[in-house]
């Protein structure tokens, strides 16, 4: 364990005054002086003490002009000051060295310390924060070719001036915002859009009042999306210029594989809500802990509805194992929370392409997809079930290689896939 890796393990165990000796100590070795420097006025920002931590900041650009940590932590609070011209020409390096850096390129392009550099602008749309989670990673895959940025509102207003000001929109969901979009776009110049359909959108009344006219490329995530979107909807969904179908992909980089000793350990991930079949996920979990003594279902998702509570506390109320199954909440850090896991559990009514299925399959875990409808064209048949006799022996029987599930991801579905196929779709 390095030095620096012994300090983090101080700061999360709350020892501050040994991680500040430790910090000391790493500042006069060369290989950890920036870093160290970085993270002692890090610490005193935290004590509230502005001063010193400058002070610190101040040495470890001196150590490193170009280290990105400290650029983007010491720019606020020299604005904040008046003093931010002392960084400039550090931050306008650290923005070149970093093109890939969304924060650093939006700082450096609000102080024009690029004007010769303009790129593209790339606006991605979507009609509220709770819609926004697939757009983040892909708006930070195009940072280096665009000027992205993502709007969550519902504000007809924001959407005219953001809408002006693009090159490129994306309307993420086929929903309010692509109505409000297209309406919009009526009545602009020529633009090039995007719009991404999931799959609730094909059972609600939205997509037939969007203008799929001035759609360039609508995009389905899964062929049975296709499927029902154009049955619901017919010639008038058909009025978007071109379609295609490109999964969802997923960052490797974040969700790697776990090296835990094979178990029993049977995940749920997602919110406890219709979609999910809430009835018949408890009842596969308390048939799985009847069924043999070594098998633990955990719950990881908040509750859409009291009554799927209520539900859960009456089924679990008489069972004797209700002990190994466990009702986590709503999870904040996924790919920590998949390091004890064995299997995912899906017992949907319906999914386009489900993310969690897929983070859960790149960290090694083997899905346990009930057989809903489209499910036999994304995954081959030893994934699926049907029945609840079929789901207790497939887990009684232990998972599949976590390497075999990983590559599952690794041939198709990863995010940097996922981003190149949306480049040829705009080139």
């Amino acid at each position: 364990m390095s030095i620096i890796e012994e300090v983090q393990t101080l700061l999360a165990n709350g020892d501050i005054s040994q991680a500040r000796d430790k910090l000391m100590t790493a500042s006069k070795d060369a290989r950890f002086k920036t870093e160290a420097l970085y993270l002692l006025g890090k610490l005193e920002l935290d004590q509230q003490n502005p001063p010193k931590a400058l002070e610190y900041f101040t040495e470890s650009l001196s150590s490193d002009p170009s280290y990105a940590p400290t650029i983007k932590v010491l720019a606020p609070l020299l604005e904040a000051a008046g003093a931010l011209d002392q960084i400039l020409p550090l931050i306008k390096m650290c923005a070149e060295k970093h093109p890939q850096d969304e924060e650093l390129q939006s700082l450096a392009n609000r102080l024009n310390l690029n004007p010769e550099l303009k790129n593209p602008k790339f606006t991605f749309i979507c009609i509220g924060d709770k819609f926004d989670h697939f757009i983040k990673d892909l708006a930070r895959g195009f940072a280096d070719q665009y000027d992205t940025k993502i709007l969550c509102s519902s504000e007809p207003q924001e959407y005219i001036e953001e809408i002006k000001a693009a090159d490129i929109i994306w309307l993420e969901w086929a929903n309010a915002a692509a109505i409000i979009g297209t309406q919009i776009l009526a009545q602009l110049p020529k633009k090039r859009v995007l719009c991404r359909l999931h799959s609730y959108e094909v059972f609600i009344p939205e997509p037939q009042q969007i203008l799929w006219e001035h759609v360039d490329d609508l995009i389905y995530v899964a062929p049975h999306i296709k499927k029902i979107a154009e049955q619901n909807f017919g010639s008038h969904i058909k009025k978007a210029k071109r379609t295609h179908i490109l999964p969802n992909g997923i960052d490797l980089n974040r969700f790697k594989l776990n090296t835990k000793k094979p178990g029993k350990n049977v995940a749920f991930l997602g919110q406890v809500n219709f979609k999910k079949g809430p009835m018949l996920l408890m009842q596969a979990a308390l048939a799985l802990v009847e069924a043999d003594p070594k098998i633990h279902v955990y719950i990881g998702g908040d509750f859409a509805q009291p009554r799927y509570k209520l539900y859960f506390d009456e089924m679990m109320k008489d069972c004797k194992q209700r002990h190994r199954i466990h009702i986590e909440g709503r999870i904040h850090d996924v790919p920590k929370w998949l390091k004890k896991m064995d299997f995912i559990l899906c017992t949907s009514v319906l999914e386009g392409h489900p993310v969690g299925i897929m983070e859960s399959m790149a960290c090694g875990l083997t899905p346990l997809i009930h057989t809903f409808y489209g499910a036999k064209g994304l995954y081959p048949e030893k994934y699926l079930w049907r029945s609840i006799d079929d789901l207790v022996e497939m887990v009684k029987a232990g998972p599949h290689p976590p390497e075999e599930n990983r590559a599952f991801i690794e041939d198709g579905f990863q995010l940097s896939q996922q981003i190149e196929g949306i480049r040829e779709i705009i080139e």
